[in-house]
């Protein structure tokens, strides 16, 4: 693969686990923002440079079938905390938030590691 093709690559795989990660955060200056990015970053560096982008391409598809998983599931069973006189949706509750966001990290992760064992 040439290098101009290995790049646009890494750039949208970058671009799709941090689009993906940042699902349940709903505002973009949590400090929870750059975690996702920081985590497609390093698979991804770590593909182009061992020469594994295949690799990271199922853990892109993973990781979005995970976020709609997370997204169908937290619809269809409609989890609320209760939280004062009323309710409040589990996406605007902080530990789920980071529960949801840390978990979405791991999917690539995970995939990645998988994928380069096999």
């Amino acid at each position: 693969m040439d290098r101009s093709r290995q790049l646009l690559l890494a750039l949208f795989y970058v671009s799709a686990i941090g689009l993906a990660g940042t699902v349940s955060i709903p505002d973009p200056t949590s400090p929870l923002a750059p975690v996702p990015a920081v985590a497609g970053i390093v698979v991804v560096a770590h593909a182009a440079w061992s020469g594994q982008l295949n690799a990271v391409g199922y853990a892109v598809v993973a990781m979005w079938a995970a976020v709609l998983t997370l997204s169908v599931g937290a619809g269809l069973l409609t989890v609320t905390t209760e939280f004062g006189d009323g309710f409040v949706p589990i996406a605007e509750n902080r530990s789920a938030r980071l529960a949801a966001t840390g978990g979405l990290c791991l999917v690539p992760v995970t995939t990645y590691a998988y994928f380069l064992k096999n």
